[in-house]
């Protein structure tokens, strides 16, 4: 069998209020994502989507349970050993792009070669076929803050993309966008990450892009509900 690329064992988070009180953001959560797959959360405002992925990257821990990111247990690292990880196996996607304005559109796409303390040279190859790849490629020495929002988008998908991470993981990618625009991103994305052979995990609060995943899990103040997804759903039908 193939080996999961994130998995999740009855992983519980709980914030400490001020006062004593105690919030539980997430309840004994328990699942798997394998290669290549695709999965949608999505929940209210609150449910625990967000910290859902801060555990899978490694930004967060869990205050029990564990979370296994390519079969390395995460609560077991220290902080600058999940860092690493993070940096060379999960690429990371967020609504509002977080791209530098004073830097080229091709700039941006090689930061996370900058961070990682490589030559941004022997990485430019890979990011100009990602730019030609989502139709940017004649725009890659142009000043990013020019680009609609949509563009900004694809700009911030290929960067995720650029260490060639096992791991996605969008947090809303297309809740800056209009309907038609998150479509296309959101089309785009996931069949880079396919491309790539990459798991993908994203948060929407948008049935209709839900249902392009393989499969769908819903959080309710914590708790998760799994379910397959548009695309496995279609599958299932069609062979009854």
């Amino acid at each position: 069998m193939t080996a999961p690329v994130l998995a999740m064992e009855r992983v519980s988070k709980v914030y400490r209020l001020p006062g004593g009180a105690s919030y539980a953001a997430l309840r004994e959560v328990t699942a798997v994502v394998g290669p290549g797959r695709a999965v949608a959360i999505t929940g209210r405002s609150g449910s625990g989507k967000s910290t859902l992925l801060h555990l899978a990257s490694g930004i967060d821990r869990p205050t029990s349970g564990e979370v296994h990111l390519l079969g390395r247990d995460l609560g077991a690292l220290g902080d600058r050993e999940r860092t690493l990880l993070r940096r060379s196996s999960v690429g990371l996607v967020f609504q509002f792009f977080h791209l530098l304005p004073h830097l080229s559109v091709l700039d941006n796409v090689l930061v996370p070669s900058l961070i990682a303390g490589l030559d941004p040279r022997g990485e430019e190859r890979r990011a100009r076929a990602l730019l030609e790849r989502v139709g940017l490629g004649p725009r890659a020495r142009q000043p990013v803050q020019e680009l609609s929002g949509g563009e900004m988008q694809r700009v911030a998908i290929c960067r995720a993309l650029l260490r060639e991470p096992r791991l996605l993981l969008a947090d809303e990618p297309t809740g800056n966008l209009d309907e038609e625009n998150g479509l296309k991103v959101m089309e785009l994305l996931l069949a880079l990450a396919r491309e790539k052979g990459a798991a993908l995990v994203y948060v929407t609060h948008s049935r209709e892009l839900a249902a392009l995943a393989d499969e769908s899990w819903s959080l309710h103040s914590g708790v998760l509900e799994t379910a397959p997804g548009g695309r496995a759903a279609a599958r299932e039908r069609t062979s009854r």
